[in-house]
């Protein structure tokens, strides 16, 4: 039985002399192989290299043989910049239409080697790769649509090569983020100081590069959320820092603090969520990445506009229903009969559980007197599913949008995450919660005002930032009052 130098060696000569007779029989031999004992993926491979040692001699540029027809005396080649299979017969001319059933298939089995580096390929840069015939097709799959980013040969150094090319993809469009929103990211193996009550021990924590499919949802999170990301009097010249984490180690999909310079940052855990509300279904709606961050950056928002004031504080808080303690920093949520409850959970990764208390925060009765906390009532979170009269959700005066409401800082976070992601989020808002709409929007026109001055800029319904014009706001007003609630 021949050898593949042999048989290299033997098409190489046939094809340089145009000799049918020795491409045929070189061919013939080839097949003969899966007779005398080889597998289909000896033979996948040896075509594979015959294929690169006839390209580097110069022979079938741009073509890769994948294998031969059932009759064994003509080449079926790939053309890679057609992106069409051919079949070549002895003397090197194309048959046309044939529809002949190959005796190979065209996607040779993978090396583990390969399926390592593949994986490690999709994890790392946020694509999925898929194999067909000599290449490596890379889709990143975000906005609803699933974009062919790049293509290389379907091989080891293939991938390696991809995963070269998807680095500089994700540096381009960091670059392009940088220069519109003014925000910077973290880069591999940098070391981000993680601030965090829940996690006092945590410190430096590793970093990473971010993947695409995170920049796609970043992208659109900013789009949304302009000027959320701005740091507070940097003269809108410098915004917030995303730190990507390596592995998971806050509980939580991201987080909104400070790092180590003091600057406000988001640190963001490694998830498989789908990246863009544009295209989301299912429960990956108001899940996305997009989402997650559009919430860590309106706190970014409650930290310019005030917050940290406590006087600013408590008079926000007041407009979504929250009233500050008389002798401390907590803040008690008012019931529709205008009774006060305070969430006795201190943990925030804890289930909260609502107390009646008066505005010390004592627990009171019914009558507001004090009483031991397990003889005041209760009432668990809820959420959009679970409204009962056991509820937070389904009692509170000023309706929480989701079921994330431990305090008036995170449930303004959640209301104000509606408000600015899309159309549909905002007019269900508007009549689930239109307390909470108008806060929102009196909030986020002022932090609109600050940044760009009075009268300039406006949020649309859709999320994004427009020319304030009377016709814009006449589509707004119109939006409004056909989502108002009766």
């Amino acid at each position: 039985m021949a050898n593949i130098e042999h048989l290299s060696k033997q098409i190489e000569q046939g094809i340089s002399k145009h000799d049918s007779k020795a491409i045929s029989h070189a061919l013939h031999e080839m097949h003969s192989w899966k007779a005398h004992g080889s597998s289909q993926k000896q033979i996948d491979i040896a075509l594979q290299d015959l294929s690169h040692k006839l390209h580097k001699d110069g022979f079938l540029p741009g073509l890769s043989i994948i294998g031969f027809d059932k009759n064994h005396d003509k080449l079926i080649v790939n053309d890679k910049s057609k992106h069409s299979v051919h079949v070549l017969d002895a003397n090197l001319n194309k048959v046309e239409k044939h529809q002949e059933k190959l005796d190979t298939k065209h996607d040779r089995q993978l090396t583990t080697q390969e399926k390592q580096e593949l994986s490690k390929v999709e994890k790392n840069r946020g694509v999925t790769v898929e194999q067909k015939g000599d290449e490596f097709i890379y889709h990143l799959k975000a906005n609803g649509k699933d974009e062919v980013v790049l293509k290389t040969e379907a091989s080891l150094k293939g991938l390696q090569d991809g995963d070269n090319a998807l680095q500089q993809q994700i540096k381009n469009k960091e670059a392009q983020l940088t220069d519109a929103y003014h925000v910077h990211f973290s880069d591999e193996n940098e070391n981000g100081y993680l601030r965090d009550a829940d996690h006092p021990s945590l410190g430096y924590v590793k970093t990473r590069l971010p993947r695409l499919d995170e920049l796609a949802g970043v992208e659109a999170a900013l789009k949304h959320s302009a000027p959320a990301q701005l740091i507070e009097n940097s003269s809108g010249s410098e915004g917030v820092k995303f730190y990507f984490l390596k592995e998971k180690a806050i509980g939580a999909a991201a987080f909104y603090t400070t790092d180590s310079q003091g600057k406000p940052a988001v640190f963001m855990e490694p998830n498989n969520r789908y990246p863009t509300e544009v295209g989301a279904q299912g429960e990956q709606i108001r899940g996305t990445i997009q989402a997650v961050l559009t919430h860590e950056l309106a706190h970014n928002s409650q930290h310019k506009m005030g917050w940290d004031d406590p006087e600013s504080k408590a008079a926000v808080g007041a407009k979504i229903g929250w009233v500050k303690a008389e002798n401390s920093d907590e803040y008690y949520i008012k019931d529709k009969q205008g009774h006060l409850f305070k969430n006795a959970q201190t943990s925030s990764l804890k289930p909260p559980d609502y107390v009646q208390c008066n505005t010390k925060g004592e627990p009171v009765d019914s009558n507001g007197k004090v009483v031991d906390a397990s003889a005041a009532k209760h009432l668990k979170a809820g959420d959009e599913n679970d409204r009962g009269s056991d509820t937070m959700f389904g009692n509170a005066l000023v309706r929480p949008v989701t079921h994330y409401f431990p305090t008036p800082t995170e449930m303004f976070a959640d209301g104000m995450q509606a408000y600015r992601l899309d159309e549909a989020h905002r007019a269900n808002l508007l009549r689930e919660s239109p307390l909470m709409y108008r806060a929102c929007k009196q909030e986020d026109q002022k932090e609109i005002s600050a940044a760009y001055g009075w009268g300039r800029m406006i949020r649309d319904t859709n999320g994004e930032l427009v020319q304030d014009t009377p016709q814009e706001r006449l589509k707004i007003q119109a939006f409004e009052k056909q989502n108002a609630t009766p």
